[in-house]
């Protein structure tokens, strides 16, 4: 009797579940954005984090992962360009050097990051996507 009411239960859970579908989460990357789609309505990136930690835990923690790696881009750009005054400005050629030295070094780093945002970001999405079934 006991395993019957745990297996009714665990029956009505699971068609709740799936009778909550969720719509489909779209995205274009546009020239110095991405724009995103939940649904068929337009979204704004605080609106997909919101519905990603609503639903899927695991989608959420790799987009939060791709936000990080924005922040720490945005971070290596400012080094970047704060070498590249400290290059132009001065006039000692070591000082030079070394600002010319930290706009590679930043460059590289952002490119690095640029590049892992985009692909942790695809993989929330393509989490939460394979999870609802799309």
């Amino acid at each position: 009797m006991k395993n019957l009411l745990l297996l009714a239960f665990s029956i009505a859970f699971c068609s709740t579940l799936l009778a909550q579908a969720q719509p489909k989460i779209r995205y274009n990357q546009g020239f110095l954005s991405y724009k995103f789609e939940i649904g068929d309505k337009d979204a704004s990136q605080k609106e997909v984090k919101l519905h990603l930690e609503k639903t899927s835990p695991n989608a959420a923690e790799k987009y939060h992962q791709s936000e990080v790696a924005g922040h720490r881009a945005l971070l290596c750009s400012i080094i970047m360009l704060g070498g590249a005054v400290v290059g132009i400005v001065s006039k000692d050629a070591d000082v030079q050097l070394y600002g010319y030295s930290a706009v590679v070094a930043a460059g590289v780093g952002t490119l690095i990051f640029n590049i892992s945002r985009k692909s942790k970001l695809e993989k929330s999405i393509d989490i939460y996507n394979r999870q609802f079934g799309y």
